[in-house]
């Protein structure tokens, strides 16, 4: 995110520092319980994101991916058995290999997607059997992070709030620019807690605007972009799901209350393909009392081609390059290659992506667009290059 200082994405200490004390003595007394949802098929970032390796297991920079990152991040918080990751069948044996770490036990699998709001509910039961006064944060797991431990510091505020609270806590970014590719929130009154600078109830979340909309959010001061994140206790996000979503609440039941093994699994099959497909957004935390609290930590949801600007560093010429390329005489491009050398001539605000089987070049103004050449491969049975 522009202004925001590029800083090292190295793995961190899970928790501990250089003499072997914790270093967070002082943590809340209830569990924390990170939930990486993990079931986004990136259409936005073909070629490189294809349905049997979407975006979540794509390596965006250095040699981890961006679910490995997203597990990295949250290790100093929680132990890996208190890490659950929900993802499609088709992804689950990539996704295990990408996390060794990760309990078997704490890798949920969905038959098919049903949304982030069918995702959050199936971890939920599980964490509320092993701890019912636990905290959960629920997290995208394609999402990038310039700054780890002010984000690490942000979740551990909201922690220990609910700790003593049932309050839901989200997270917004600073607008920089008027982007048409967000989701935002327009935040209310002001509430003082030391554990959350800058905390303020979120007045309304607003769907992605047209740009003269984002122009006048920008200018507001007033909307910030929804990250996806949220801390809450999951009691809490079980009643939620209940009073506001009552047909997932009751599918949920009736695959929880199964015995554990074959028989969950086949009520699974049978119950889940059912489930409403909704946004935990749109579904819940719209209808509830949400806190929002600033987060300028360098995020971006790397939800097309040019956010790759907002995380990684360009060069003197705004370019911003990933793989073997060259850029001569071109400024504001952003270039991928996962093999061949890509070079660039003379050319301005390009997005060029080249992979073994596929090239993608477009302006980097309609990089929103390229679900529409997935949607155009698709029409054609092209579900080889999918």
């Amino acid at each position: 995110m522009a202004g925001v200082e590029k800083v090292s994405q190295g793995r961190p200490d899970p928790g501990t520092g250089p003499d072997g004390k914790d270093v967070h003595p002082t943590l809340p007394a209830i569990p924390l319980y990170a939930v990486l949802m993990a079931g986004g098929s990136g259409t936005r970032f073909w070629p490189a994101s294809r349905e049997r390796t979407p975006k979540q297991l794509i390596k965006l920079s250095g040699q981890r991916s961006l679910i490995q990152e997203t597990f990295d991040r949250v290790r100093p918080l929680a132990d890996p058995e208190h890490i659950l990751v929900v993802t499609s069948r088709a992804h689950a044996t990539a996704v295990a290999r990408h996390l060794p770490e990760l309990p078997r036990d704490n890798l949920l699998i969905e038959p098919v997607g049903r949304n982030t709001a069918a995702c959050a509910g199936l971890a939920a039961p599980t964490i509320h059997a092993r701890h019912p006064k636990a905290a959960i944060a629920l997290f995208p797991a394609d999402h990038k992070i310039v700054d780890w431990a002010g984000w690490q510091t942000l979740i551990e505020g909201a922690w220990r709030l609910i700790a003593s609270t049932d309050a839901v806590i989200t997270f917004g970014l600073t607008p920089t620019r008027p982007e048409t590719g967000y989701g935002y929130i327009r935040v209310g009154a002001p509430i003082d807690h030391s554990a959350l600078p800058g905390l303020c109830a979120a007045d309304a979340f607003v769907e992605k605007p047209d740009l003269e909309r984002a122009r006048q959010f920008l200018e507001s001061g007033r909307h910030l972009w929804n990250s996806g994140v949220f801390v809450l206790r999951v009691r809490t996000l079980m009643v939620l799901i209940s009073e506001h979503l009552p047909e997932l609440s009751a599918g949920l039941h009736k695959i929880a209350w199964a015995s554990p093994g074959p028989s969950r699994q086949r009520v699974m099959r049978r119950v889940y393909p059912g489930l409403p497909s909704v946004s935990i957004d749109k579904g819940i935390m719209e209808k509830a009392a949400l806190l929002v609290a600033p987060a300028n930590v360098g995020w971006s949801d790397v939800g097309s081609w040019s956010a790759l600007g907002d995380v990684l560093s360009p060069d003197e010429q705004g370019n911003v390059v990933v793989g073997p390329a060259m850029c001569v005489n071109s400024a504001g491009c952003i270039v991928y290659s996962s093999g061949p050398l890509v070079t660039m001539l003379e050319v301005s605000d390009l997005i060029v992506v080249q992979t073994s089987d596929a090239i993608l070049v477009c302006p980097k103004s309609r990089a929103q667009d390229v679900r529409l050449v997935v949607d155009q491969l698709r029409a054609q049975g092209k579900t080889r290059l999918l």
